[in-house]
């Protein structure tokens, strides 16, 4: 009888674990790299959703301080940075450029159940498109050699 009771008590345990996401549930990699190039201090941040290895949705925004620039370089550099980044938009993919106070902000945000598979690949070249999976673990290896922090939550 105690080891019918232990069973379902395990069972049951492992059954309200795998519905409210307990295994497998949604998994944030947030990596982020401050620098400063040509005197713009810039900070960049990635945050990539993923279950169960599948990437959910990823976000990164660069937000590059301009304030000691000269009007003129700062009117330039957001009309460059709208052209480039905002012909990425498409269906699953949203980018966007503004100034606000003496910042330029680019965010592209990529839903992955709605964008191409073409579009993937331009932000995620070693995106396993016939899986729609991605090794976290090395992809955040490949972030950290590349000079940005992140962590798992």
């Amino acid at each position: 009888m105690i080891k019918k009771k232990g069973v379902a008590i395990v069972v049951t345990v492992l059954m309200v674990s795998m519905v409210t996401g307990c295994f497998g549930g949604t998994k944030t990699l947030t990596c982020t790299e401050h620098t400063e190039d040509s005197g713009i201090p810039t900070e960049q941040k990635m945050v990539l959703k993923t279950k169960r290895n599948a990437i959910q949705q990823m976000t990164i925004s660069v937000d590059m301080d301009v304030s000691k620039q000269q009007e003129s370089v700062r009117t330039a550099a957001y009309e460059a940075l709208k052209k480039a980044y905002e012909s990425y938009n498409a269906t699953g993919v949203e980018a966007s450029v503004k100034q606000k106070d003496n910042n330029l902000v680019v965010l592209l945000e990529l839903d992955f159940a709605k964008a191409s598979e073409a579009d993937i690949q331009k932000f995620m070249p070693k995106y396993d498109a016939n899986k729609k999976t991605i090794d976290v673990k090395k992809y955040q290896k490949q972030m950290e050699d590349d000079g940005l922090t992140c962590k798992n939550s």
